[in-house]
């Protein structure tokens, strides 16, 4: 998400791409994510498309094999994104070269062989608005609260805020039209009393999963010895839990 003029650089850039799954068809799990922390960054990679030849490969029920890529993204700090005019890509590659070097991830180690940049991206979000409603006009999705690509719930809240808006317009909507107001400002007094609704209910989800995303985030940036040694513990503990347990 990238809004003009009110977004927010979390200092954090992302980078990735792909290459040939061949390389390493044996060190990935078939319908697998991987996400690999370390101190200094974060690196994540999965096979980006089904086989052409797999009689399932549209099914969500069913692991196809591997088609022919594996994308991958590596996610670090920085104090400033270059720009793309000003993006030296030789030099990005270097650093994520130097920065992964001594990671143990066979996957990891080929990528970097391998690797071609092509751009760097920051991770921007949307502050809290005031508002999600102005004269009529009601926000949606991430245009009323850009949510850090960490959380995953992007599409998710969108179309929950859809649903829920649409719910509290089409009650409204119905008790006007059986008192019989429904005129053009009477409609502005429909929409303004479903949104504030609307916002009543869907704020302080959105809220708690930014926070959720944020905490998650922040496992991204560059730690001291200490931090990392914490982080590692706690990945160590979630590994344990039952996977039933397990939210992300």
């Amino acid at each position: 998400m990238s809004t003009r003029g009110s977004n927010k650089n979390r200092g954090l850039v992302g980078v990735g791409g792909f290459i040939p799954a061949q390389e390493v068809r044996d060190y990935v799990e078939k319908g697998s994510m991987n996400f690999v922390f370390g101190g200094n960054g974060f690196f994540g990679y999965f096979f980006s498309e089904s086989s052409e030849s797999s009689p399932h490969r549209d099914s969500p029920y069913q692991v196809s094999e591997p088609g022919d890529s594996l994308s991958w993204w590596s996610t670090y700090t920085v104090d400033e994104c270059p720009t793309p005019s000003s993006l030296d890509r030789d030099a990005v590659t270097r650093q994520l070269r130097e920065r992964h070097s001594n990671w143990k991830d066979p996957v990891i180690q080929r990528i970097l062989q391998s690797l071609n940049v092509e751009n760097l991206y920051p991770t921007w979000t949307v502050p809290p608005l005031p508002t999600w409603e102005s004269d009529g006009v009601v926000l949606v999705g991430d245009a009323a609260h850009a949510l850090p690509p960490t959380s995953g719930q992007g599409s998710s809240q969108a179309l929950e805020d859809v649903e829920a808006f649409t719910l509290f317009l089409s009650h409204y909507l119905r008790k006007a039209d059986e008192d019989q107001k429904i005129d053009t400002m009477s409609q502005k007094g429909v929409i303004k009393k479903a949104a504030k609704q609307y916002m009543d209910l869907r704020r302080p989800h959105v809220t708690q999963i930014l926070k959720d995303a944020q905490r998650m985030q922040n496992t991204k940036r560059d730690k001291g010895v200490i931090e990392e040694r914490l982080m590692y513990a706690f990945l160590r503990v979630l590994g344990k839990l039952p996977r039933d347990n397990i939210q992300l």
